[in-house]
């Protein structure tokens, strides 16, 4: 072994960046809009487990999740030839990340600001993660569920382990939403072949 690359793997790399590069000339997206049913927001951090779980919810129920908390950290492009601006580029970054600023920045930027990117969004529904490990989400849970009732919003609590799929699976984390979109929103799969299959086939 020299250790250079694996012949196969750039191969299957040059493949995906040439279907990439086709989708994104046609102006193709993930899902067809005609499916999509619902808008939301996802709000907390996902599980790392599970990273095609927004796409999975799109082309099985039809929810176009149209931005994620962890998308919501800054919108100013940064400075890259002034040294002393691109400095405070990223230290007014650093200060809104997301762990900093959302999970463990205060009320006002964990309660506050779901429903202001709701209203900003045109969002009634919220995928709502819930990380078991996480304790400071856990104790705002109430408050946003009376909030969100009050306010018209539709909250999908689904638990994860960020990084373990043993203690909370993706099957788990699909049944949550297949029961609420059911039992609460009345409603029907835009593709009942996605409600089951197995967790090998998805990332």
């Amino acid at each position: 072994m020299d250790g250079g690359a694996d012949p196969r793997v750039i191969s299957t790399c040059e493949k995906v960046d040439k279907l990439l590069m086709k989708a994104y000339e046609n102006r193709e997206t993930a899902y067809p809009a005609y499916k999509m049913k619902y808008r939301a927001i996802v709000w907390s951090c996902p599980a790392h487990y599970y990273a095609n779980f927004s796409n999975w919810i799109a082309n099985c129920w039809g929810v176009n999740v149209l931005v994620e908390m962890e998308s919501l950290n800054y919108t100013k492009p940064l400075e890259t030839e002034d040294k002393e601006e691109a400095l405070r580029d990223l230290a007014r970054l650093y200060e809104r990340m997301v762990m900093r600023r959302h999970t463990n920045g205060g009320y006002q930027n964990v309660v506050d600001e779901l429903w202001k990117q709701c209203e900003d969004w045109n969002a009634p529904l919220v995928i709502m993660y819930q990380n078991v490990a996480c304790k400071n989400m856990a104790t705002v849970q109430g408050i946003l569920d009376d909030q969100g009732r009050q306010r018209g919003y539709n909250l999908i609590w689904v638990e994860h382990d960020l990084m373990d799929p043993r203690t909370v699976s993706r099957r788990t984390m699909r049944d949550k939403v297949n029961e609420y979109m059911r039992t609460v929103m009345k409603a029907e799969p835009v593709d009942p072949s996605l409600v089951e299959f197995e967790d090998e086939v998805c990332m």
